[in-house]
């Protein structure tokens, strides 16, 4: 297969470079000329969230609770589409009831109790359900860009009353002007025949931390038990300027095969969506918050440039995909040139829930624990290179998901890791060795990957074979910031005991990465007691760009290196990583970067297999 760039005039960059595919035209069936000839595009029309848009939308929807045992099974809702009954509801949602003639409203969640009236008794569920169960409409929910939050409605304390009243929207609070995403999620919730949708900015106070704190900590229920989730991707270009509904940025006919003559021969030619450049990469999706929005609710909306993108638990759709057999398999064999296979970073963890029986996996069960852990890598790898406006909420803005994997698997959490896995956890690098701009965050422990910014994260992979532990935890204090005392939020303070080996590391003159070194490890910080003396391949990685600068510095001008550093496990035989550490007082340290130890030899011991003297006990900081 073959494919071409053609450049399309546009005003976003991120839409300006389309990638058409090739086929030969003598190749394909000629089945695939009359069914293009049938002109399968007039089902889209020329604007996304037109009648055509809707109906699609409305397809999906209808398909997936019909037909999707872990999406409905998570929602909790009942009844056919747009009568549908949950049983968890926000603080405060947006009416939408009146949307068509421009005019939205506030409520609070007893005002909809009693809206939702006893009408409604008929067909709530009452077999399966307790009676004290609380029951409650369904609700949408909104994941945008914020951008200047002074330029963007708000509730405050002095728009509060106007929102209640009912405000038009061409008229939103504080601005008194119209919010384009805002107005069109009103409108699209609506005419799909639905009454609330939640936004964060018009139903949390905006002027309020404490409430701001205790809403922060509901978002795993908030988003989880959202009935759709709304994702606002290609407004989070310009989200003051433009909305949810907008004429394609490729007109419909591109977006289905066409016969081009090139050099004399005719090819197929067609461009099909993708999901990398279209979902992944907005701006929308490069912002921390929106991580934790996109993964716990079960169902999401993508409203991007050229057209509307479906993704829930069990599939992906998207407006132009084809309903012919010889349409799909033409896209079919030009699967390896789309990124739409890699859409998920993650595992589910509603379904996690479902297949978990134990607190967490047993140790026996090892597949089952690995597939479970990893997926937190994933996410924090995923989530660490997103960008956070206020990095005190670095932890904050994870914690739905931080509450969802305990759920799935009663582990214990410790301020971004799982006491389950917590070896492989503590064994995180920052990606300062790779030239990445990492600064240490003062709203996390330095032993947590949550304590760098301006960078990302990566974990080592988890692959089959004997590990051996090095260290023991003997207690931890995670201490949460009051006055919520939420463990998942913002920490006061966090602190480990361990005991653990303590060594010294010398590299021998002219060290470099990857190559092997003559190596020096030590009891003793004066260096004087040497237990190991060989050759190792040893990788450095510093946790901060300054830390790691000194350190290319000064292997560049042939400096030895020394390091304080503790063992931590070991995979097989030969591998060994490593926390390197920096003394604060006494016995109290902070982890300065990993160190990753590959021993050469005939019987491939690394130093500490033969360990004899005490371990020591520090508090990691």
């Amino acid at each position: 297969m073959s494919f071409i760039h053609l450049n399309i005039k546009s005003s976003w960059a991120g839409y300006s470079d389309v990638k058409f595919h090739l086929a030969p035209l003598a190749q394909q069936p000629r089945a695939l000329l009359s069914e293009v000839e049938a002109h399968p595009w007039s089902t889209l029309g020329p604007n996304i969230g037109s009648d055509e848009s809707l109906g699609k939308i409305r397809q999906w929807i209808s398909s997936c609770q019909a037909s999707h045992k872990s999406c409905g099974s998570i929602h909790g809702h009942h009844g056919s589409p747009g009568l549908e009954i949950g049983t968890f509801f926000p603080t405060r949602v947006i009416d939408v009831e009146e949307a068509e003639a421009g005019v939205i409203f506030l409520r609070e969640r007893a005002e909809v109790t009693v809206q939702f009236g006893t009408d409604n008794e008929a067909r709530l569920p009452t077999s399966t359900e307790s009676s004290t169960m609380h029951k409650y409409p369904v609700y949408w929910t909104l994941s945008h860009r914020w951008g200047d939050a002074d330029e963007m409605p708000r509730l405050l304390k002095d728009t509060e009353s106007q929102l209640r009243k009912g405000v038009r929207l061409d008229k939103l609070p504080p601005i008194n002007g119209m919010w384009p995403t805002f107005r069109d999620a009103a409108l699209l919730v609506k005419r799909l025949g639905y009454r609330y949708i939640w936004i964060d900015s018009l139903c949390i106070f905006q002027d309020s931390d404490s409430e701001w704190q205790r809403e922060a900590s509901t978002m795993i229920d908030i988003y989880r038990h959202s009935y759709c989730n709304i994702s606002a991707g290609f407004a989070s270009y310009n989200p003051a300027n433009n909305g949810l509904f907008r004429r394609r940025e490729l007109c419909e006919r591109h977006l289905y095969p066409a016969v081009v003559n090139i050099d004399a021969q005719l090819w197929w030619a067609w461009c099909i969506p993708n999901w990398n450049d279209q979902v992944e990469t907005v701006p929308l999706n490069k912002r921390g918050w929106v991580v934790q929005e996109r993964f716990l609710a079960t169902r999401t909306i993508h409203f991007a440039g050229n057209q509307v993108f479906w993704e829930c638990l069990e599939d992906i759709n998207y407006e132009s995909k084809p309903t012919s057999e010889s349409l799909a398999d033409l896209e079919r064999n030009a699967e390896n040139c789309t990124t739409m296979k890699d859409r998920k970073a993650v595992l589910m963890f509603h379904k996690l829930k479902e297949t978990t029986t134990e607190p967490y996996p047993p140790p026996h069960d090892e597949e089952r624990s690995k597939e479970i852990y990893e997926s937190w890598t994933r996410i924090v790898e995923y989530y660490a290179s997103c960008g956070l406006t206020k990095e005190s909420d670095r932890l904050i803005a994870v914690s739905g998901m931080a509450k969802a994997f305990q759920e799935a698997t009663g582990d214990t959490y410790m301020a971004g890791l799982w006491k389950g896995a917590f070896g492989r956890y503590l064994t995180w690098y920052s990606t300062a060795y790779n030239g990445g701009q990492v600064r240490r965050s003062e709203y996390a422990p330095t032993w947590s990957w949550a304590s760098t910014t301006g960078g990302g994260v990566e974990f080592f992979d988890w692959v089959e074979g004997h590990y051996t532990s090095f260290f023991k935890l003997i207690g931890e204090r995670i201490v949460p910031e009051p006055p919520n005392g939420d463990s998942f939020g913002l920490l006061l303070s966090a602190e480990l005991d361990m005991e653990c080996m303590i060594c010294y590391l010398r590299l021998d003159t002219g060290w470099r990465r990857y190559d092997q070194g003559k190596t020096w490890v030590y009891h003793d910080e004066a260096r004087s007691r040497c237990f190991f003396e060989g050759h190792s391949n040893t990788d450095i990685y510093y946790d901060l760009i300054d830390s790691q600068d000194k350190f290319e510095q000064a292997n560049e001008v042939g400096d030895d290196f020394v390091c304080t550093f503790i063992p931590v496990w070991k995979q097989g035989n030969d591998t060994t990583l490593c926390l390197i550490l920096e003394r604060d007082v006494n016995n109290r340290y902070k982890r300065a970067g990993l160190l990753k130890w590959y021993q050469y030899n005939d019987e491939a011991k690394s130093p500490w297999d033969n360990w004899t003297r005490t371990k020591s006990l520090i508090t990691l900081i």
